[in-house]
């Protein structure tokens, strides 16, 4: 197996790992983040708390279809269906990332958080697109195989 696959794979497990343990030390870095900017911890922080774990869940989800995605191009399966399937679940989880952090900059007025959302959305549109530069690729290489 080629050794860019290796460390892509075991990136992808660092971030998984860094994705728990985050999520473990939630309640302490959102009682600084309301500390940092004055914001009442049993309400506002509260929303940012549970918001920060559904983002969690998010990053673990995609992070496992990214896994899939590796494994998969390492076996020699690029531009297969499940592949495009795969980045289209990632564009899903980033725009629902996005939201979630746009909705947690209306409702506690941290406008770092917008600009997070705005971001994830803009990624989720890149892997769509290049999802369906891998569902145009695998068409096209169903017909050159049709063509022999």
């Amino acid at each position: 197996m080629d050794k860019k696959f290796i460390l892509s794979r075991l990136l992808t497990v660092v971030f998984a790992l860094m994705t728990v343990g985050l999520a473990i030390l939630g309640p302490y870095l959102v009682d600084l983040v309301c500390a940092w900017y004055a914001i009442p911890r049993n309400t506002l922080g509260n929303v940012l708390l549970v918001s920060g774990y559904a983002c969690a869940a998010v990053a673990m989800l995609a992070l496992y279809e990214i896994f899939r995605l590796l494994s998969s191009i390492a076996k020699g399966e690029v531009f297969s269906s499940s592949n495009v399937g795969r980045f289209r679940t990632m564009a899903i989880l980033c725009a629902a990332a996005g939201v979630i952090a746009l909705a947690d900059c209306i409702v506690t007025r941290l406008y770092f958080l917008g600009l997070i959302g705005l971001s994830a959305l803009f990624m989720g549109l890149l892997v769509l697109v290049v999802g369906d530069a891998f569902d145009s690729a695998r068409r096209m290489k169903g017909e050159l195989d049709l063509t022999i």
